[in-house]
């Protein structure tokens, strides 16, 4: 329970924040739980790691944003041998 002068909807380590109904982050949530339950039921990935971990979804405000976004998402694959990652 949060503090007696904590705010109600104060989000705090024992009060995390809610979504609200019909809210993108419902409704994201509400897909990526379906997809989930999918791929859980198919025999090729019942343990595997779904979604990445700490990544979060941003909403694209206007068309530099988009610009910016879709460069990134074109020219990846192209720099895919210069990462630390890669093993090719």
């Amino acid at each position: 329970t949060p503090a007696p002068d904590t705010p109600f909807n104060a989000v705090t380590p024992t009060n995390p924040p809610r979504l609200i109904a019909g809210s993108l982050g419902a409704i994201i949530g509400q897909f990526k739980s379906i997809v989930t339950k999918r791929i859980r039921q198919s025999a090729h990935a019942a343990d595997d790691p779904i979604w990445q971990r700490n990544y979060h979804e941003r909403i694209l405000r206007n068309q530099a944003e988009y610009d910016v976004i879709r460069a990134y998402v074109l020219l990846n694959p192209e720099r895919w041998g210069d990462d630390v990652l890669y093993t090719g």
